[in-house]
């Protein structure tokens, strides 16, 4: 099965909250997104490997959806999803962001998922 049917409202709950960010900043870029993205899902896995995590502070609106998505993993986490889990989802996000960004440019990932998650 793959990651998109089977976490589908994961996914879709990290996604709405990145794009509530950019409905309230329209110069957010993909970069931005991918940063926070990357260094959350390698905050779980050194989470994973050690059982301890040190949550670094990104600046701007990096740091506000790292903050954002972390509070969504975390509620997850407490749902029943394993970290695992929670990895594999982010580096999924991960590799779309890269995708629609050489697709549609600095923010392709973020007018991709425009297309599907209600303003």
């Amino acid at each position: 099965m793959s990651v998109e049917t089977e976490f589908e409202t994961f996914l879709y709950d990290i996604e709405s909250s990145i794009m509530a960010i950019f409905n309230e900043h329209e110069g957010l870029m993909d970069k931005q997104v991918l940063m926070s993205i990357e260094t959350l899902y390698r905050y779980y896995e050194r989470l994973k490997k050690t059982k301890k995590g040190f949550a670094p502070e990104l600046p701007g609106l990096s740091g506000k959806i790292y903050k954002s998505t972390y509070i969504i993993c975390e509620k997850w986490l407490g749902d029943g999803l394993t970290v695992t889990e929670v990895v594999r989802c982010l580096k999924r996000i991960h590799k779309s962001i890269k995708r629609w960004s050489k697709v549609g440019g600095p923010q392709g990932y973020l007018e991709y998922i425009s297309n599907f998650i209600a303003a």
